[in-house]
């Protein structure tokens, strides 16, 4: 047992500030609690510990399969009877220091000093990726970080757009159904940068527990190894218990054997939420999975919480939105416009589901696409994520004094450049370690008209159904910061870029052999206006507008057009002057009659930007000086 102290230091890198698409989502209190920020984990281990961390991500954890003669006669009879998968339990992992132990861990968020004791963490290189995942679990003893007792630290090193995965937690998350959360993080270890990294939840029966707040004790069952397709055969071994609440596993087992028996979606729905199950499943469709329930029969978990009936828990999302999708046998049609049936491998269970002529999946379908799977809400919330971690995408793409990218320790991962990056979250397909990436928006606009006419909607937005629907081209070769350009004759300038028009007989945007067209794009900074420490330039006068209390000028009369909104309101751009400005009126509100900070030796906010919460309250910092958020904020 190792005995060195771990230390891990959240400290604000950057604000978001707001989230419209998740706003009424009900998450964790640790990811809402992180939502609008970038923070920095900084874990420190031994040095022994940290070169053998090294040795691992360079090399990955190899595993062998435990030999046919000793595994247990059932499981020989299976393989015997044409059944080719091995579940992970009856493999041998070589033999290296996986896992790194500490006995305290210091948290810090927001100046706030958290002490957790009895720490793992472990690396997931399994895949030999060159910039290796991380997994952080807490003592069960303990009460965790805000009731959650283990974390995935995910590179997404394979996803050109680093988007995918929190984009698709993001959506699940909307959609309601359980799953996990997402927030971006910076990782350091003993001081080293080692990248940008998304922070998860990770699943077990904790996470369960305090999901659904059962007295019962749940039920759970992981289902990692390929081609678990809920029958008796295919799962009864392959799913794993993560528990001890499932004695000899009968529950598992009657579960399984009332699926195989059930002639119709009635019967189905006893024991299985079908509806969540359709949530699940349409999800998969839309996204494009490739490498979770319906087409690889793995990545999900099924719950069984208390007497209810039994539901599915997806996860891992990094192949999603048409990443390095296989290669199927329908090459006349584009993979976005696959029906159901040709994307979805055959079994039994969907047959008694889906296509007996009930219509309630297709009805699902719609209800997704209208309330989250369409370009009106998913272009903005990647536009406002993009924005949001290009800074520190740059600084994971920057080599270190050696010459090396921060966390990287083999070449199996191909490297993406920022123009790369900056394409692929938009329409441009890239080239990936092993086959290709559509573009993000691309992805969700092709699959958004074909469910739109396969699906008979009469709810979709027509402009985006237009043949002639232009997209502009990002180069894959070139990349430039967005920068204010400057001008004195509009604040909007239009510029001229290659373009090509989306039609059924286009596979994807692409660089080359593009169509032109002339299309009118705001040159706006992507730089959000920084509302904590810009020095006052504010008179004594009432102020003319909300962000004059912030130290921002108002913008000029006929400068109105709103590039930005937070709680202090509407923001204009002064192209002139390269500075942000503001168009919200200033409206005096009654404040409160006794300011709660005042007794601490500050005076209270005009504004609502909150940058610090502790036992005291909510705090802002305007005109150089922190202060305390007044009762208004709250409404």
């Amino acid at each position: 047992m190792l005995s060195k102290v771990l230390f891990l230091f959240l400290l604000v890198g950057y604000v978001l500030c707001e989230e419209d698409f998740l706003r009424f989502t009900k998450r964790s209190e640790l990811f809402g609690y992180l939502d609008n920020q970038v923070t920095n984990f900084n874990i420190t281990i031994s040095d022994d510990d940290f070169l053998n961390l090294k040795e691992v991500a360079k090399t990955g954890i190899s595993s062998t399969p435990v030999p046919k003669e000793k595994l247990p006669n059932d499981i020989q009879k299976l393989m015997d009877d044409g059944y080719y998968t091995l579940p992970s339990t009856y493999y041998e992992k070589k033999e290296v220091h996986q896992y790194v132990s500490a006995k305290i861990a210091t948290i810090i968020i927001n100046s706030k000093k958290l002490v957790l004791e009895d720490v793992i963490l472990s690396i997931d290189n399994s895949n030999s990726s060159s910039k290796p995942n991380f997994k952080i679990a807490l003592s069960e003893e303990k009460s965790g970080l805000f009731n959650r007792y283990s974390f995935q630290l995910l590179s997404d090193a394979n996803d050109p757009s680093f988007l995918r995965t929190k984009l698709a937690c993001d959506i699940r998350n909307r959609l309601g159904t359980p799953s996990q959360s997402a927030n971006y993080i910076n990782l350091y270890i003993n001081g080293e940068f080692f990248g940008l990294y998304l922070l998860l939840d990770n699943i077990d029966s904790r996470w369960v527990h305090s999901l659904y707040g059962e007295d019962v004790p749940p039920v759970l069952y992981k289902c990692d190894d390929k081609y678990s397709y809920l029958t008796d055969k295919s799962s009864y071994y392959n799913c794993i218990s993560e528990n001890d609440n499932d004695k000899n596993h009968q529950l598992w087992k009657e579960f399984l054997n009332h699926l195989d028996s059930a002639q119709s979606l009635d019967e189905v729905n006893q024991y299985l939420d079908i509806d969540e199950f359709f949530i699940d499943i349409g999800f998969e469709f839309l996204v494009g999975s490739w490498d979770n329930y319906l087409n690889n029969g793995h990545h999900y978990y099924m719950n069984y919480p208390g007497k209810k009936r039994w539901q599915m828990i997806l996860y891992d999302f990094k192949n999603d939105f048409g990443l390095e999708i296989p290669q199927k046998n329908y090459t006349d049609i584009h993979l976005a416009e696959y029906s159901f049936k040709k994307w979805a491998e055959q079994r039994d269970l969907l047959d008694k589901i889906i296509f007996n002529g009930s219509g309630r999946f297709d009805n699902m379908i719609r209800s997704i696409v209208d309330h989250t799977f369409n370009p009106d809400l998913l272009f903005p919330r990647i536009d406002e994520l993009k924005e949001f971690i290009r800074p520190y995408v740059k600084r994971d793409k920057t080599p270190n004094a050696d010459g090396m990218l921060p966390g990287r320790f083999n070449n199996n991962t191909k490297e993406y450049s920022m123009a790369e990056w900056n394409a692929n979250t938009e329409f441009t397909k890239v080239k990936t370690t092993n086959g290709e990436a559509y573009g993000l928006k691309y992805w969700i606009l092709r699959k958004y008209r074909y469910i739109c006419q396969k699906y008979n909607m009469n709810t979709c937005n027509p402009e985006y159904l237009e043949e002639n629907y232009v997209i502009p081209i990002h180069s894959t070769d070139k990349y430039e910061d967005p920068i204010a350009t400057t001008t004195t004759n509009t604040a909007a300038a239009t510029t001229t870029k290659a373009a090509t028009a989306i039609t059924t007989n286009v596979a994807n945007a692409t660089t080359t052999n593009a169509a032109t067209a002339t299309v009118a794009t705001s040159n706006t900074t992507t730089k959000k206006p920084t509302t904590t420490t810009k020095a006052s330039t504010q008179s004594t006068n009432t102020p003319q507008c909300w962000v004059e209390v912030l130290g921002y000028e108002c913008c000029s009369p006929k400068n109105k057009v709103v590039y930005y909104h937070d709680e202090n309101g509407q923001w204009g751009y002064n192209f002139a002057t390269g500075s942000w400005c503001g168009i919200s009126p200033y409206v005096e509100i009654p404040e409160d009659e006794v300011c709660w900070s005042e007794k601490l030796g500050y005076s209270c906010c005009k504004g609502c930007t909150v940058q610090q919460v502790n036992d005291d309250g909510k705090w802002g910092f305007e005109q150089g000086k922190w202060c305390g958020l007044q009762s208004y904020c709250d409404n």
